[in-house]
């Protein structure tokens, strides 16, 4: 059945389209934000200088994403990528000409292309993770995340594999004009996919008229409906615990790691990579388990071993130890987040998705201010050194998982009966 399924979405030429430029954006994304966070800690040599930017990529991500997921339920959700894709291609390109002309940029320029692309980000993933269903059937829905997921994740190893080189030539002008044009090359791929009104991913999906409702309305109706579902509630809150106690320390404790070890940029870029690596790794073993179907009551374990890689990547100090903790990481993290992309676009409701998909992109990536702010000032503070700061991260967040996993509704969540339908 696997074999027929690839076979087919390896003919539908719309899937391929969403796939390939996936695949071109996920690279521009990799390599924009190691060549940013690189760049900033090159100019500042202060981690609180980075976990500043980030936390400014990260305010308007905050504030509009719940209305990027009503956006998404009410316009077609091509042309908000198209769009998204477009503006940071413009952005880059600007930001290119300006580091042509000056050797140092000020602050407050780098300050407002993180927001523009913090932004953008609140109306793109919304659309993104919501839009497969409106490409593939239901059945292919499995395989077509899995696809897209994994090679989301090929895209996190090529991308810092293409910073790394870049990085070796230290002309960041070219570095940000490649990365423009990756983005450019995305939206013109996004401008000729069609969508169509597949049959519905689940029973309670059904074609809804025209919205009547005021967007806020819209808005509310969405919070409602996620809260009201016990399941949803609990997966938001594992969200919001990845990324503050994960994603966070990853990702400004990484490029500090590797500084206080007087290592290169390029052994950053190659610790990005491994995380990619593993991540394609887990993508593919979902993809072998059919989207973790009849294994769910692993995600508890599997995310306690998030929290353990944190621990142990702190006393890292030969590069290799570091790279092989960072794709083990990254195993974890597809194995975790892939099906549970599966799960909710199994259960929700299709005229609900775009909101759903925005509350959890809220969850998950929105409220990293409070994951990069708080790491970034542990450090810079000297309450803790960076190595204190990781393991108590990776202790909470172990200790979470395994408290998720004793609660009924979360260790049951395949007996949902739309779970069981789509079976």
């Amino acid at each position: 059945m696997t074999n027929r399924k690839l076979h087919f979405l390896w003919h539908d030429v719309q899937f391929l389209r969403l796939w390939s430029a996936t695949i071109i954006s996920s690279f521009g994304d990799a390599a924009y934000f190691i060549l940013l966070g690189w760049f900033v800690i090159r100019q500042t040599g202060s981690p609180l200088a980075l976990g500043t930017v980030l936390t400014i990529a990260s305010i308007p991500r905050l504030i509009f994403m719940l209305i990027g997921g009503v956006l998404a339920d009410r316009v077609n959700r091509k042309w908000i990528l198209v769009t998204s894709l477009a503006i940071r291609s413009i952005v880059l390109l600007c930001f290119s000409l300006i580091l042509f002309s000056t050797h140092h940029v000020h602050s407050l320029i780098i300050d407002v292309l993180a927001a523009i692309f913090g932004t953008v980000d609140a109306f793109f993933w919304p659309a993104s993770g919501s839009i497969v269903p409106r490409v593939v059937t239901r059945e292919s829905l499995p395989l077509a995340n899995s696809l897209i997921q994994t090679s989301q994740q090929l895209s996190a190893v090529m991308g810092p594999l293409i910073a790394s080189a870049l990085l070796l030539l230290q002309h960041y002008t070219y570095m940000f004009l490649v990365v423009a044009l990756l983005y450019l090359s995305s939206s013109l791929l996004l401008v000729f996919l069609g969508l169509t009104e597949n049959e519905p991913c689940n029973a309670e999906s059904e074609i809804i008229p025209k919205a009547t409702t005021s967007p806020l309305q819209d808005l509310k109706s969405g919070i409602s409906y996620a809260l009201s579902i016990p399941i949803l509630t609990m997966i938001m809150f594992a969200a919001l615990v990845i990324n503050v106690l994960f994603m966070g320390p990853i990702n400004i404790g990484i490029p500090v790691l590797v500084r206080s070890n007087d290592w290169s940029g390029s052994v950053y870029a190659t610790f990005e990579a491994s995380f990619g690596l593993g991540a394609i790794a887990g993508g593919i073993l979902i993809g072998v388990l059919k989207g973790m179907r009849g294994h769910m009551k692993w995600l508890s374990p599997i995310g306690s071993f998030m929290g353990i890689g944190l621990v142990f990547i702190g006393f890292t100090h030969i590069p290799w130890q570091g790279m092989l903790l960072m794709a083990a990481m990254g195993i974890t993290i597809s194995v975790v987040n892939i099906p549970i992309i599966i799960y909710i676009q199994t259960i929700v409701a299709q005229d609900k998705l775009g909101r759903v998909m925005s509350l959890l992109n809220f969850m998950s990536i929105g409220l990293t201010p409070v994951g990069y702010a708080g790491f970034s000032f542990l450090i810079q503070s000297k309450w803790l050194v960076l190595t204190q700061s990781l393991v108590l991260a990776g202790v909470i967040m172990s200790i979470f998982w395994l408290i998720l996993g004793l609660i009924p509704s979360f260790r049951n969540l395949e007996d949902h009966p739309l779970w069981k339908q789509a079976a």
